[in-house]
């Protein structure tokens, strides 16, 4: 898989990703640039922490249908339900089924929330160490000879 910023020919197209993005990724480590390769293992523990979170724990509702009233739009919403609890009411009884329920029965919101603000802690940390190393003011975290900046060919 090819890694861009836009489709081609679409120059102002990065806004309709960021669209995407927005809920899942930018409001949760905000819109800093993490560029370096210390910045992988924290994202991952970050994200999977969160989608732990939002997938068995936050619920929302789901659009049924619109219906045009003169000028307006009228939507009529479902009750709000987890998306585990959506895929469980869904999937037919199987293996995948009982890994998904023995998974939900292990996890505990609090200690889930706890792990996410833990590595987002963390992962500012280390931005802002590497903000003042590039400053000159710090050593760094890790020893920077090996590794070296990620860059990317657009």
């Amino acid at each position: 898989m090819e890694i861009t910023r836009s489709r081609p020919m679409m120059k102002n197209d990065n806004a309709r990703a960021e669209e995407k993005n927005r809920h899942r990724v930018r409001d949760v480590v905000g819109y800093g640039r993490f560029d370096h390769p210390g910045y992988i293992k924290l994202l991952n523990r970050v994200y999977r922490a969160n989608n732990l979170l939002t997938n068995h724990f936050y619920a929302c509702s789901r659009v049924i249908f619109k219906t045009r009233q003169g000028g307006k739009l009228k939507r009529q919403s479902d009750q709000a339900r987890t998306p585990y609890a959506r895929v469980m009411e869904t999937l037919k009884p199987s293996r995948k089924k009982e890994k998904l329920e023995t998974l939900h029965k292990s996890l505990n919101p609090l200690n889930l929330r706890d792990q996410l603000e833990n590595a987002l802690r963390t992962l500012f940390d280390l931005q802002a160490r590497l903000e003042k190393e590039d400053e000159g003011l710090l050593a760094p975290p890790f020893p920077l000879d090996s590794v070296r900046r990620c860059t990317r060919e657009y």
